[in-house]
């Protein structure tokens, strides 16, 4: 379980907000970028977002899509159940 093991949690898609345009991860506060992995599954959206912040990346992808895109994606994972050996530092690099 995540929760417990993580000091923030930033779910937009839960608490009905959307991260602000254009914000290249300003919105970050005094959370730096190589403090973060954004976790998502939307390349057009969550990884691209994390690309033109910086941040790690971690790709949920359930039904296995090919990335046909030029974003960058440290992580790729199937099941949400994976997070927590990224997290630990127990999962390789894609």
């Amino acid at each position: 379980m995540l929760f417990g093991t993580l000091d923030i949690y930033l779910i937009f898609q839960f608490i009905n907000h959307r991260r602000p345009p254009n914000s290249n991860g300003k919105y970050l506060g005094p959370i730096k970028p190589s403090e973060i992995i954004i976790i998502g599954d939307s390349q057009t959206s969550d990884i691209r977002g994390g690309n033109n912040a910086g941040i790690d990346c971690c790709w949920y992808n359930p039904k296995n899509y090919s990335n046909d895109t030029d974003l960058k994606i440290d992580y790729e994972i199937h099941n949400l159940n994976e997070v927590m050996a990224i997290i630990e530092g127990g999962k390789n690099e894609v």
